[in-house]
């Protein structure tokens, strides 16, 4: 007898929450459909793997485009970029503020930025910024050591204007690839936006070659890239739940996991 009048009460319990979960549906559509894409003021509509903040749960990284000038997160709350231009669906060309007021007051500071750790890839993007420099921070020692060194980098473009280090450069940079494997020992690899070379620039004048306006390409994995054709969120937070129906679970939760960052 206990049992049947527990059952009324169950299915009670169990309509009553559904009909909750059907009406935070209606309510907040954006937690189960996604657009194509999104105005964004001035700019041409953006797409995956970007998202507006009314959407974040739809792309990997959010653009703010209620400012004048649309702002870009990558995931570090404290870091915003200026949208200056959308090129391609998986490019954007950007403006780094912080950057800019090192390049301006020709701050060291710069030389503790590094693009390859403000642009980090992750299992589900990595990112590729045009145009760059491959900069070498060599510390000074005042010995032997540093006549070896400024042999090994000579040809090379140097700027000694920061107590403790000497940076090497070469610009353009024709053997980009060979030099960064090359790297002398005490010495560390930065990443830098720069101007395109043109005729009559002083290659020398380290940082008149350097730019805060560069371009970010987005080469999003292909596993995440599944998440988005059903125009569905791409991450969701816990709890997880599957995003491609009839795959293999280890299937699903690596999709699941590559979208989640």
């Amino acid at each position: 007898m206990a049992v049947h009048s527990i059952l009324p009460l169950a299915s009670f319990v169990v309509s009553h929450l559904l009909l909750l979960l059907h009406s935070a549906g209606q309510e907040n559509p954006h937690h189960n459909h996604c657009p194509d894409s999104f105005n964004c003021g001035i700019h041409t509509p953006i797409k995956f793997p970007l998202s507006s903040s009314s959407y974040p749960q739809c792309g990997l990284f959010t653009v703010n485009c209620s400012e004048p000038i649309p702002k870009l997160n990558l995931g570090d709350k404290e870091q915003w970029y200026d949208i200056i231009d959308k090129v391609q669906d998986n490019e954007i060309r950007v403006h780094d503020r912080l950057l800019g007021l090192f390049i301006n007051t020709t701050s060291c500071d710069i030389f503790s930025f590094n693009l390859n750790n403000t642009l980090r890839p992750t299992f589900s993007v990595a990112f590729t910024s045009i145009p760059t420099l491959t900069l070498f921070k060599c510390t000074t020692t005042n010995s032997e050591f540093d006549k070896q060194k400024e042999d090994y980098f000579r040809g090379n473009h140097s700027y000694s204007g920061c107590s403790g280090y000497t940076v090497y450069y070469q610009y353009p940079d024709p053997h980009r690839e060979v030099l960064t494997t090359r790297s002398f020992p005490g010495c560390s690899v930065i990443e830098l936006p720069v101007v395109l070379p043109k005729v009559g620039q002083n290659a020398s004048d380290l940082f008149s070659i350097l730019a805060s306006e560069f371009t970010i390409r987005f080469n999003v994995s292909n596993q995440c890239s599944k998440c988005h054709p059903q125009r569905r969120p791409v991450f969701t937070g816990p709890p997880r739940v599957p995003m491609l129906e009839g795959e293999k679970r280890r299937e699903k939760l690596a999709a699941m996991d590559s979208c989640n960052r």
